[in-house]
């Protein structure tokens, strides 16, 4: 089964692969078009495999069921942003898009911080 087939059947997709020429913009307009209206993306690899954009479109308009994400197209680096970028990554602007309650409402607030171990009980 190829990646068409399985981006048309999938409720969930976790991406995990490395940036490459042929990756770039993987998760475009036209294979966001082949997924279930309620599907969830979540790009744990690297930004650029999602075309930031065209997801954005797609959830405005209800073409995709979410997307989470660890990674930007333009991620910060060593000193600050890579060279030219800015903060301004369409998917980041969840104030936009419709569903979602307006900040400052309680269902907005995030959960408070909780102390997790790093290292495994004796």
């Amino acid at each position: 089964m190829g990646i068409d087939e399985l981006l048309k059947v999938s409720d969930f997709v976790t991406i995990h692969m490395p940036l490459t020429p042929e990756t770039k913009d993987l998760f475009n307009a036209k294979s966001l078009a082949e997924m279930k209206d309620d599907a969830v993306v979540l790009n744990m690899a690297r930004g650029g495999i999602v075309n930031e954009k065209e997801m954005y479109e797609a959830l405005k308009a209800g073409k995709i069921g979410g997307y989470a994400t660890d990674v930007l197209e333009n991620e910060v680096a060593g000193d600050g942003l890579t060279e030219g970028a800015g903060f301004d990554s369409p998917p980041v602007r969840v104030r936009e898009l419709p569903g979602l309650p307006p900040p400052g409402r309680p269902e907005h607030r995030r959960l408070p911080a909780t102390s997790v171990p790093t290292s495994s009980p004796r």
